[in-house]
């Protein structure tokens, strides 16, 4: 077979195809080539998912008159001069196959002018062809529309999805793209429709709420640390905000939008025991790093890269997170700070609906932030906390601090066990009347018999005194035996006590191996029957359990003796919990150590709190009061939220009150 020099249409569709494979890729080619001409305003418009039209129209520079043939031929860029401009670029286009590739495959048509022209030009390119370019008014910018994709390679054209399917990669593309450029007003236009439209004021949290909605974009922590030559700046969403895909993931590497799998995984590993098994954070993070360390010339449609050192790049980010996680508190008292109004550059009309969906920005407290890290604030609540003093607590011991009830209600405790009806038991010393109510009828009487004590300061404890700071609050008392009742000046806060407690058995288990002190000597030793497949596992996994704290070794052909435990675990009986441990190791064969010791520490916690236990009206403001001063996640060790705030205005709302 002879060998031959293809036709330049034939080159055209065979390099637009490593470019152009759907809607979304031309959306974000025009759209990345608007943000480089210093557009502050963007519109993206499709019709039928963007198969049959697709416009981009930007309020950038303008392409001068003569240039506007360049623009169109293959490796034709204002980007770059030479090959050296690739070791430090900062743009997000520069290899100019974007128009070239496009024109090669649809009808378009370019509207453009700059801002010393009197008037635009307008050209039309159908199949790499192009006609002559012709005078035209238009405002400044440039504006291009792609319609009839693929109409002359109809094998690629039968492989495009639905239009709904098509509609989705686009409006994902330019979401991610709105979201790392805060800066720049974005509108996406779906068959007539206004999908979003972001203010374009410079506020990530602001487009955050265009994109997703208010809930979200007000509950994503903020983070902005930077070390070297590193920054990291932007958003992350954990607990009910975690997804169930990685498909929220957001990564803007020197402005550009990419996938990274490496920082992915430094944000899950982080992010570990915020978020529930099986789901992944969301984010929207914005890494900037020295230009020559990161090649972005790798994937024909800028999508991935690849780092000099991703050895370096995986730890710093992982230093930074890990940084930007320890500003968290177990519970906050502090409101919501009231909505940031928008620039004054927003129209009037925009300023209206932004009025109308503004964000509680949330503010972190300064009581809460006393210590440094999160290792320090562990530290200090193990040290001071009165339920976890001096050596490690047994189960007894917790139970005695926490769940014993006092004196006085201990003489009626009968009769007050014997009110099964009751769905809300108040917190206040005096026990309850001897007699079976319902929800309603219990509170009433609680009001009627115990006075409801005043609103209490948070306290910060030093050596020479108690300083009142931060707002007053009041525990109310505990619902359903699980949710404790807590009300400040402004909102309702309940408490999950179980989760907390969780939480902070799991940070106590934390310490204690940190510390080497995570096994507790058994004083006789428990003989357990397995079964060949369970001893197997043990054996394999016989270092790491030592490591968390058990101490078993092989007794007979059959059974196994249990001499140590974790701390955690008190004199509980520790047969139910390392049958639930060798049936997860099983089910985790192929996951790394990491994780291994991950789920059995969650174990270890689950086992060592009870659920359902009455609380005294000293244990919840111990708990309380704990919760304030530990620097942990506001999480179980499973993910799931310790608190949930109700404000005055949401319960007004709520009875129509306002």
């Amino acid at each position: 077979m002879p060998i031959r020099v293809l036709d330049a249409a034939t080159i055209g569709k065979i390099a637009a195809g490593e470019v152009v494979e759907r809607p979304a890729s031309i959306a974000k080619e025009l759209v990345e080539n608007s943000l480089d001409a210093g557009a502050t305003s963007i519109a993206v418009e499709l019709r039928e998912g963007g198969i049959s039209y697709l416009r981009v129209t930007d309020n950038g520079c303008g392409i001068p008159a003569g240039e506007v043939r360049l623009a169109f031929e293959n490796h034709a860029t204002s980007k770059i001069v030479q090959s050296d401009d690739l070791l430090s670029l900062h743009t997000l286009g520069f290899r100019g196959e974007a128009l070239a590739s496009i024109s090669a495959v649809a009808k378009v048509e370019m509207l453009t002018r700059t801002k010393d022209a009197e008037q635009g030009v307008r050209v039309s390119v159908e199949g790499g062809v192009m006609a002559p370019p012709a005078s035209a008014g238009c405002a400044e910018g440039t504006s291009i529309a792609v319609s009839d994709l693929f109409y002359n390679v109809p094998a690629r054209q039968a492989f495009l999805k639905k239009p709904a399917y098509e509609y989705g990669a686009v409006h994902d593309v330019v979401s991610r793209l709105a979201l790392g450029n805060p800066a720049v007003a974005f509108r996406l236009l779906h068959n007539g429709k206004t999908i979003f439209s972001t203010y374009g004021d410079g506020n990530l949290r602001h487009a955050a709420m265009a994109i997703y909605d208010r809930e979200t974009a007000n509950g994503m922590m903020e983070v902005d640390e930077a070390e070297g030559g590193f920054r990291l700046r932007g958003l992350i969403g954990v607990g009910e905000l975690s997804k169930q895909t990685r498909a929220f993931e957001c990564f803007f590497i020197n402005g550009r939008s990419v996938r990274c799998p490496l920082i992915s995984q430094a944000l899950e590993a982080c992010a570990q025991g915020r978020v529930m098994v099986g789901k992944y954070p969301m984010c929207v993070l914005s890494i900037t790093m020295p230009a020559n360390g990161v090649d972005v010339n790798v994937h024909p449609n800028k999508l991935e890269v690849r780092f000099k050192s991703a050895y370096d790049v995986r730890r710093t980010m992982e230093a930074l997170l890990y940084r930007a996680f320890q500003g968290e508190t177990m519970l906050s008292l502090e409101e919501a700070a009231p909505p940031i109004a928008p620039q004054e550059n927003v129209s009037e009309e925009s300023k209206t609906d932004f009025q109308q969906a503004s964000i509680d920005v949330k503010q972190t407290d300064g009581a809460q932030k006393q210590t440094d890290s999160l290792q320090k604030a562990t530290s200090d609540y193990i040290r001071k906390s009165p339920v976890l003093t001096g050596s490690p607590m047994t189960l007894r011991e917790m139970r005695e601090a926490f769940f014993a009830r006092p004196q006085s209600a201990q003489a009626n405790g009968a009769a007050n066990d014997s009110a099964d009806g009751d769905a809300l038991s108040t917190a206040a010393p005096e026990p309850m009347p001897a007699k079976k109510m319902d929800a309603v009828e219990t509170l009433h009487e609680a009001a009627a018999l115990r006075p409801m004590p005043p609103l209490r300061k948070e306290t910060v404890a030093t050596e020479q005194q108690t300083i009142v700071s931060g707002p007053a609050y009041r525990v109310l008392g505990v619902a359903f035996k699980t949710y404790i009742l807590l009300e400040t000046e402004d909102s309702l806060i309940i408490i999950d006590q179980h989760a907390a407690f969780e939480r902070l058995k799991y940070e106590e288990y934390l310490h204690l191996l940190e510390s080497g002190n995570a096994a507790q000597q058994l004083l006789v030793a428990n003989i357990m029957r397995v079964s060949a497949r369970e001893r197997a596992d043990l054996m394999e996994n016989l270092p790491l359990l030592r490591e968390l704290g058990f101490e078993i070794e092989p007794f007979g052909e059959a059974d196994i003796k249990i001499s140590a435990v974790p701390h955690v675990l008190g004199h509980a009986d520790p047969q139910p919990l390392l049958h639930d441990v060798l049936a997860n190791l099983h089910s985790l064969r192929s996951a790394n150590m990491a994780m291994r010791r991950r789920e059995i520490l969650q174990m270890s916690c689950k086992h060592a709190v009870k659920a359902g236990d009455m609380l005294t009206k000293e244990a919840m403001d111990e708990l309380v009061e704990t919760m304030l001063s530990t620097g942990a996640p506001p999480f179980c060790p499973h993910g799931r939220p310790v608190a949930k705030r109700l404000s005055k205005r949401d319960m007004e709302q709520m009875f129509k009150r306002v």
